[in-house]
């Protein structure tokens, strides 16, 4: 399969495409174009349904975060975007993250809050301390995606990359620290080195070491000094090229 997406009576529609080739020809007169394929999977209790979700109301479109069906969630989720900041749809949003027993629903919830603008750095800054790693998770994503963190944010995640026991946060820290202001990261890059739990980790030390590399022409002993006592991979190693150019 290429793709599939939900449908709203609950079918799957996929999509797949076979030719002898495998794509390893860049002559695309030898292609078969013939044969790609849509498939529907369906319950045997599925029925079509025609729905037009820009007639329902803010509030019907919030109750659709609690869907099963992940194309109501989807599609409701970028109509209150559209529609832009309300008080009423952000308090009933509100409700669902902090008192929803489901994570999934939660998550659900702040990601429309977040396209809609319902978020304060404040709530993000609780977040940072659920007791789910994946809110945590995105609250250090939302709390850096855009100019990167504040100084209250920039403490809270130095704390945590030294303690939080979560693999996952730590992930999002290190992408985090690549979208924090260069001269504020030190902190934050040497306690991720020092996670020696991480050190076989498929993605972690390369992620550090991003944050990390444009520090070592800002102050080369510092850094020089950060990557001898790191405990991931290959920063003594990947310091003293970069030093080198």
């Amino acid at each position: 399969w290429l793709n599939f997406r939900y449908g709203p009576s609950g079918s799957v529609f996929a999509i797949d495409w076979y030719d002898k080739n495998q794509c390893h020809s860049a002559n695309p007169e030898v292609h078969d174009k013939s044969l790609g394929r849509i498939f529907k999977i369906s319950h045997a209790k599925d029925k079509f349904v025609k729905v037009d979700l820009s007639k329902a109301t803010d509030m019907e479109l919030v109750e659709n975060q609690l869907n099963r069906n992940d194309w109501y969630v989807r599609q409701s989720r970028l109509i209150l975007q559209q529609r832009g900041p309300n008080p009423q749809v952000h308090t009933a949003l509100k409700k669902i993250l902090n008192e929803n027993p489901d994570v999934t629903r939660k998550l659900r919830a702040l990601w429309v809050l977040h396209v809609t603008k319902g978020l304060s750095e404040s709530d993000l800054l609780a977040l940072l301390k659920h007791d789910s790693e994946y809110l945590r998770s995105w609250a250090v994503q939302l709390l850096s995606e855009e100019k990167g963190p504040s100084d209250a944010a920039i403490t809270q995640l130095n704390e945590m990359a030294k303690s939080d026991t979560s693999a996952l946060v730590r992930l999002y820290i290190a992408s985090a620290a690549q979208r924090t202001p260069v001269d504020q990261r030190w902190d934050m890059v040497d306690a991720l080195y020092q996670r020696a739990e991480d050190k076989n980790d498929h993605n972690m030390p390369l992620m550090v070491w991003y944050a990390f590399a444009p520090l070592v022409e800002k102050d080369m002993n510092r850094a020089a000094e950060i990557a001898q006592r790191a405990k991931l991979p290959n920063a003594v190693k990947y310091t003293v090229r970069r030093l080198g150019e």
